[in-house]
């Protein structure tokens, strides 16, 4: 459990440090952009700013930090390594605002009528969420999120599903919410990596993709004009330097802010313990994640990342 985790490094903290690693990974929400209600870019809004990811990331799992509020798809490592707080600070930020869910829900034609939303035809909506629940991250996850929906008047229930089943309900385009990871990128490193994983976590959102042959081109719902996704991940796959990568990640990442396909929230970090006091580590705190980017990333590719560097090597 999360708590036991850091029990049993604070019962130990003369011979134990504990400090979780960056897994360039994360947990949120696909979102069903073609059943109703979650068609509608208000009520994915409003359902952003309901759930409130700082009360559930540290309850799911050993390890889990909250994810990027700016929903920009990445995880916390990479959009702080290639977006500027500047970039930031000119998209929206999705934290727990109850405030603006209700105007967001008002502004399509909801109404409350005593505890419960209603819609503009006057029918009562649900939100579907689907999960593994057998997942401790998902099951919590699922659970909390449905259960703040409808604290909120909005009627939501959490399916939970067995591993060999999700795959195929996942993508039956049946639930408004799914599980799941879009975003990660443990093997580059690389935002290339994250955007890329549209043709996979976009089954989970029931996309419509093109015809063989043609590129992928949606609608961005802020701005009205057409967004040339295909293109854009291949001028990241090919930006040579910091600044192009940078570049070609921030109309990812305001793209993905604007439509919010995807509601990250949590961020997963590796439990590392250290009972070898003559061993290092960035310096960090006992319960705290690592921030330096070297130092981010699964056991083989933080050492690999090391020893390339030069800042560790073999001694006989």
């Amino acid at each position: 459990s999360t708590d036991l985790a850091l029990t049993v490094a604070k019962q130990n903290k003369d011979t134990i440090r504990q400090v979780g690693i960056p897994a360039f990974s994360q947990w949120g929400f696909c979102m069903n952009v073609n059943k109703a209600p979650t068609d509608k870019l208000e009520v994915r809004q409003a359902i952003a700013y309901i759930i409130d990811t700082e009360q559930i990331a540290p309850a799911s799992e050993p390890g889990m930090i909250v994810a990027d509020q700016y929903a920009t798809a990445m995880p916390l490592s990479l959009r702080d390594k290639y977006l500027s707080e500047e970039d930031l600070a000119s998209m929206t930020k999705y934290d727990l605002n109850l405030e603006k869910a209700t105007e967001l829900l008002e502004s399509v034609g909801w109404t409350k009528q005593g505890n419960q939303w209603v819609d503009e035809t006057g029918a009562v909506p649900e939100i579907i969420i689907g999960g593994i629940g057998s997942y401790q991250v998902e099951l919590i996850m699922g659970e909390a999120a449905a259960n703040m929906l409808q604290e909120f008047g909005i009627k939501a229930s959490f399916v939970s599903k067995e591993v060999s089943a999700y795959s195929d309900y996942s993508q039956s385009g049946q639930a408004h919410m799914i599980i799941d990871g879009f975003g990660s990128a443990q093997s580059t490193q690389h935002p290339y990596e994250v955007y890329a994983g549209i043709w996979w976590y976009g089954k989970r959102m029931n996309l419509t993709f093109p015809e063989a042959g043609e590129k992928l081109v949606w609608k961005d719902d802020v701005t009205g004009e057409d967004f040339h996704y295909e293109d854009v991940v291949n001028e990241l796959k090919l930006a040579n330097t910091e600044e192009e990568i940078s570049a070609a990640a921030l109309k990812l990442a305001k793209f993905h802010n604007d439509n919010l396909w995807y509601i990250p929230v949590t961020d997963q970090c590796f439990i590392y313990r250290i009972h070898n006091d003559k061993l290092s580590l960035p310096a960090v705190e006992t319960g705290e994640a690592v921030s330096d980017f070297v130092w981010s990333g699964t056991s083989s590719v933080v050492l690999g990342k090391l020893i390339h560097s030069g800042e560790m090597y073999y001694v006989k």
